[in-house]
């Protein structure tokens, strides 16, 4: 996004007058997605983040049901445990180069041509 503004700036010769109404609206719209739950759980399952930052497991506070708690916890221990698939060592090597959703189909893929 910041690359995104600062080409708009340059399109309108660093004039924050003409651009700053469209920051205002390019604000609005990505604070509204920065703090949904989905984007919290989507930065949380990004490994390199998750690894490197373990702050985020604050996002659990954004669950109401005790039982949905309790089940996340559980199988959070694997995750956070670098077990299973997360404890092999190309997994562990390409937390920051694939993208969070192929990860788990590069690996399930790996594993059934073994």
């Amino acid at each position: 996004m910041e690359v995104a503004k600062e080409l708009i700036e340059k399109a309108f010769n660093s004039n924050s007058s003409k651009y700053k109404y469209v920051f205002a609206i390019i604000d609005k719209r990505w604070e509204c997605q920065l703090h949904h739950p989905l984007h919290v759980v989507g930065y949380y399952l990004n490994l390199e983040y998750f690894y490197n930052k373990p702050e985020i497991e604050n996002c659990l506070k954004l669950v109401k049901s005790h039982e949905v708690k309790d089940m996340i916890s559980v199988q959070l221990a694997e995750y956070k445990g670098v077990r299973g698939l997360f404890g092999i060592g190309v997994a562990i090597r390409q937390r920051s180069i694939l993208a969070p959703g192929k990860m788990e189909v590069h690996f399930f893929t790996i594993i059934g041509r073994m």
